[in-house]
C-alpha cells in the first residue's frame, strides 16, 4: 500500500514526471506497404475459372464456395469468387425479372456462401486477406 500512497501524493501535488511513462512518446515505426504474396498456377487457374462462372443453382454456389474454401489464403481467387458473386448477382438483377426458385441468388442460399468466406482463415476470413 505505500506505493499507492506514493502515487496519490504525487497525484495531488501534480507532480509533472507522474505522467511521464504514459505521455512518452510511442517509437516511430516505419510502415512496411503490403505485397500480395504470387499466385500459382494452380490459383490464377481457379481465378479464371471463377471469373468465367455461370452456374447459379444452389449446387453451382456450394461449388463456389468449396474452391474458396479450398484456396483460403490465396487473396487472388477471394477476390476473383466475391467479384463473381457480386457480378452474378447484378445480371440477376439487371433483367428485371424474379428469380426462378431453382436460382441459387436467393438470400438462403447466398448468405451462406458470403458468410463463409467472410469467416474462413484465421479467424480473419476470406475477405480478412489483404487484397493488395
Amino acid at each position: 500500500m505505500p506505493k499507492v500512497r506514493r502515487w496519490a501524493e504525487r497525484l495531488r501535488r501534480g507532480d509533472p514526471e507522474l505522467y511521464t511513462e504514459l505521455l512518452a512518446p510511442a517509437p516511430e515505426e516505419v510502415p512496411v506497404p503490403y505485397e500480395r504474396p504470387r499466385a500459382t498456377e494452380e490459383e490464377l487457374e481457379t481465378v479464371q475459372r471463377l471469373k468465367d462462372w455461370s452456374d447459379t443453382t444452389p449446387q453451382g454456389l456450394a461449388k463456389v464456395k468449396k474452391l474458396l474454401e479450398a484456396n483460403a489464403t490465396s487473396a487472388e481467387v477471394q477476390e476473383a469468387g466475391i467479384t463473381r458473386l457480386g457480378g452474378l448477382l447484378a445480371e440477376a438483377k439487371g433483367t428485371g425479372s424474379a428469380l426462378p426458385s431453382s436460382c441459387g441468388l436467393t438470400p438462403s442460399a447466398m448468405c451462406p456462401v458470403v458468410m463463409e468466406a467472410v469467416c474462413l482463415g484465421a479467424g480473419l476470413g476470406l475477405l480478412g486477406v489483404r487484397f493488395g
